[in-house]
């Protein structure tokens, strides 16, 4: 089962999308608050599991390390608020998991951008990826010295096994 972690700081507008859709392929949703000033805890409160308080800190990927210790579940997917995960890419998480997840640590997932309403496909933006976001506990911590640190080869010096999704999979989007 998967435990997934939302970051959030004033994201009124994109909280509900975000939570909406993750819920269907979780267990259990954990939202950090990082000192909203405007209705994101109100907004999310309903449909989430857990609220975390953080501090405002300038490097947000440190702030995820407090979900650690409170989830639930042994599989974490770390989600941004204003990004929004589709079926396809739901369904291909859990299966791998349930599937495969005693092969690897750690799945990197490919996300597209959008910029001014368009999706960014060529110059080098499709497919994105970040650092890996489906973590088994026990195997990482994010790391506090770089707000993006690169994907699956920086876990793999470290002997943490990743996958990566393939470029035709669906990806998470950026909201436009």
């Amino acid at each position: 089962m998967i435990s997934a972690v939302i970051l959030a700081r004033n994201e009124a507008s994109n909280i509900v999308d975000c939570i909406n859709s993750i819920r269907p392929h979780v267990a259990e949703v954990i939202l950090i608050d990082m000192e909203s000033e405007d209705s994101t805890i109100e907004l999310a409160s309903p449909i989430v599991d857990k609220i975390l308080h953080h501090e405002l800190v300038a490097n947000f990927d440190s702030a995820r390390n407090i979900a650690i210790p409170e989830a639930s579940h042994e599989w974490l997917w770390f989600v941004d608020a204003d990004e929004r995960l589709s079926d396809a890419i739901g369904q291909l998480v859990n299966g791998l998991v349930r599937e495969q997840g005693d092969d690897f640590e750690a799945i990197s997932i490919p996300f597209k951008t959008h910029f001014c309403g368009k999706w960014m496909e060529h110059s080098g933006w499709w497919p994105g990826y970040t650092m890996p976001r489906v973590l088994r506990k026990g195997h990482f911590r994010p790391r506090p010295s770089r707000a993006h640190p690169s994907h699956a080869r920086r876990l793999s010096r470290y002997g943490v096994a990743t996958t990566t999704f393939p470029k035709r999979a669906r990806p998470y989007s950026k909201s436009p």
